[in-house]
């Protein structure tokens, strides 16, 4: 008698959570800025194209989506704890040139509130499609690129 309880809760737990993964990939959609495909965020996008990592997931909104598409092709870790002094891209930017990390890094993702940029292993911005010439914005995510 508990059995058949526990599976119909389970089944409706399940459809609960495919609901709001559905919910969830609706809204992004719906604020997706690339009118040609609503599945792919457009500075998202260009990264992922940069690194020819694009095709290999159906979505591209959010950082998990980045790390999940950048994963099939490198390795992908966050080292924010390197540059711990630094707080803003600029300052992540200076510090990467001044401390250059020669040990398989093939270029660094930045994440900032609503935009992701990629840059090269020398400190020089390689893609950022809204691009500052004194940029103070706060990076919340900091990871190297290295190969597999």
């Amino acid at each position: 008698m508990f059995q058949s309880i526990d599976i119909v809760v389970c089944v409706a737990l399940d459809m609960t959570q495919k609901s709001l993964r559905v919910q969830y990939r609706d809204a992004h959609r719906a604020d997706s800025n690339n009118p040609d495909n609503t599945n792919k965020n457009w500075c998202v996008l260009k990264v992922a194209e940069e690194c020819g990592v694009a095709d290999n997931v159906r979505y591209l909104h959010t950082w998990r989506d980045l790390s999940r598409a950048m994963q099939t092709k490198y390795s992908f870790r966050s080292n924010k704890s390197a540059h711990r002094k630094a707080t803003t891209v600029s300052q992540f930017m200076k510090s990467i040139r001044n401390n250059p990390d020669p040990r398989n890094v093939l270029g660094y993702v930045i994440g900032v509130d609503g935009h992701v940029m990629l840059a090269s292993r020398w400190g020089e911005m390689v893609v950022d499609t809204d691009p500052r010439k004194s940029d103070r914005r706060i990076v919340q995510e900091f990871y190297t690129i290295k190969k597999k």
